[in-house]
């Protein structure tokens, strides 16, 4: 008989941003050691064939197939090792870090993110099983996850499975992209109990951030959000420029400025481009904050 718990969760709207330097800096410290023992479990030819496991439920369902990715994989395999360690399903183990928090050690940040966990004799029973729990299926039939990575390891006569499912960032739209940053800074302000702000649409910031892509510089002229035309800022905006792979999370400098109670609004604008610093691409970021 086989054992399953499904989790998901999508860490793109769930992620924190408050004392991020110091979650950072722990990040850096544990990543060696986390990920050396993950590769201490790794089982290469049995990650390939549960990736064809996955994709044989997901041809059963009329569902495209998950694209297999390494980092991934490692993400799965630092859950996998607390998993059989300690016996148990959860979505986080004491002194273990967050999925979202794998998944960065990984170098795998994603748009969401799902994981599911199970218990097995062999691999052979899986497939019959997959599609049982109402929990793995949300998981592993979520249209929006097209990439996967998995770890399996033996223990005693149970062998323990974990996979990760992800949406990569590349697939979302800008304006998910744009609401992923105003949710973060959203957050901020809750955070120091500041009322949230006010959204204000400002199509213009979405050229800028394409032509600074363009242009592979954030050099641009501020905006002035009063007159609707570039040029001198008053004292009560905050213009900010960045590149990130990851728009759940915010640059440390926006952090002091979201905390200012005089401003009460925000616009982002947000372009993904490839430019020659970046030729796998990047999001470039204008995200403005005043008061209106």
């Amino acid at each position: 008989m086989l054992n399953f718990a499904g989790l998901a969760t999508n860490y793109g709207i769930k992620s924190r941003t408050r004392g991020l330097g110091r979650v950072m800096v722990f990040l850096v410290l544990v990543a060696f050691s986390w990920r050396a023992r993950a590769q201490e479990n790794r089982d290469a030819p049995m990650e390939d064939k549960l990736l064809a496991i996955m994709n044989q439920a997901r041809a059963n369902a009329n569902m495209p197939p998950l694209t297999a990715d390494k980092r991934l994989n490692e993400a799965a395999a630092m859950h996998a090792t607390e998993f059989a360690q300690n016996g148990r399903m959860a979505d986080q183990f004491e002194g273990e870090p967050s999925l979202l928090e794998r998944l960065r050690l990984a170098q795998a940040p994603c748009a969401s993110a799902g994981e599911i966990m199970l218990t097995a004799r062999d691999l052979d029973h899986v497939p019959e099983e997959l599609v049982r729990n109402d929990t793995i299926k949300q998981v592993l039939l979520n249209p929006k996850f097209s990439m996967a990575g998995f770890a399996a390891i033996q223990s005693g006569s149970q062998l323990f499975i974990v996979a990760n499912l992800a949406r990569p960032f590349q697939s979302l739209t800008i304006d998910e992209v744009e609401t992923l940053i105003a949710d973060a800074v959203q957050r901020l302000r809750t955070d120091n109990k500041l009322v949230p702000f006010k959204v204000i649409p400002m199509r213009q910031l979405r050229g800028l951030t394409c032509e600074m892509a363009k242009k592979d510089s954030l050099k641009v002229q501020p905006v002035n959000p009063y007159v609707g035309y570039i040029g001198t800022p008053s004292q009560h905006v905050r213009n900010f420029v960045f590149t990130t792979f990851d728009p759940g999370t915010l640059p440390a400098n926006v952090h002091a400025a979201g905390d200012d109670p005089r401003i009460n609004s925000m616009s982002v604008g947000a372009c993904f481009g490839s430019s020659p610093t970046y030729p796998a691409g990047t999001y470039w970021i204008y995200l403005m904050f005043y008061r209106k």
